[in-house]
């Protein structure tokens, strides 16, 4: 009887002996997970403050001074497109500031393709030209895109190129489509073309007669693994020409 009593004992020792150690265990990971919280509410909380940081630096810093940078250089790009289309097409008088200001030239944005075409597109058709024809989609350095259109008699027309932030050498070509559907383009004779070294080719043209010609674009240097451009052709009809003929004052 004594025998069982001290076995009774020492099970009960043994079982009050696991319950502590397993107290003991319970207590220790729960300071591990406790600790574990902490560490990562800690990060958590550096990382939002670093954040924060960042975004008020760029804000208030970075932020103002990029879009400074993006509108001069918006600002430079759109004087030349706007100068380089006055010269070829004869326009008098220099773009006036609210068409820079109304295209968005001011507004520091990088989508410079978007933006030389509606600057292109208000300076002509501030000066009687309208929108006929347009072209366009991405051409890696060396690569070349060719459409075709229709001229008439007597009609001006404009054909502006334009491409985007990564492009800064594209030039423009005009043929006769005649020649270039019995010959490979590259040994035809161009009738009009632009291959200066620039971003704004610019071609303009009063057909004899009327015509179907064909229009290549060239991109000769993109910064990137292809460029976006377009190709307007703009086109002034011959009432228009010979009104301005006619106002034309002789020397």
């Amino acid at each position: 009887m004594s025998e069982i009593s001290e076995l009774q004992r020492r099970i009960e020792h043994l079982s009050d002996r696991a319950d502590s150690f397993s107290q003991h265990f319970d207590r220790i990971h729960q300071r591990r997970i406790a600790d574990f919280r902490w560490r990562v509410g800690t990060a958590i909380g550096i990382a939002s403050v670093v954040v924060g940081l960042i975004a008020l630096f760029y804000q208030f810093y970075l932020g103002p001074r990029i879009a400074v940078t993006n509108q001069a250089a918006n600002r430079s790009r759109a004087s030349a497109t706007a100068s380089k289309i006055e010269k070829t097409a004869g326009l008098s008088g220099a773009t006036p500031e609210g068409i820079y200001k109304e295209a968005g030239v001011d507004f520091g944005v990088t989508d410079t393709l978007s933006l030389g075409v509606r600057l292109t597109n208000m300076l002509l058709e501030n000066s009687d030209y309208s929108l006929q024809a347009m072209q366009g989609g991405n051409l890696r350095s060396g690569d070349t895109a060719v459409f075709y259109r229709a001229f008439e008699e007597g009609n001006e027309y404009l054909i502006v190129g334009i491409c985007d932030l990564w492009c800064y050498d594209i030039d423009l070509a005009l043929y006769d489509r005649k020649a270039t559907d019995t010959t490979p383009i590259e040994d035809a004779t161009p009738i009009r073309s632009d291959v200066l070294n620039d971003d704004v080719p610019v071609i303009r043209y009063i057909p004899t007669g009327t015509e179907e010609l064909s229009i290549q674009t060239r991109m000769i240097s993109c910064d990137s693994e292809s460029c976006g451009w377009r190709a307007n052709v703009y086109v002034k009809s011959k009432e228009e020409v010979t009104s301005d003929e006619e106002t034309t004052p002789s020397s």
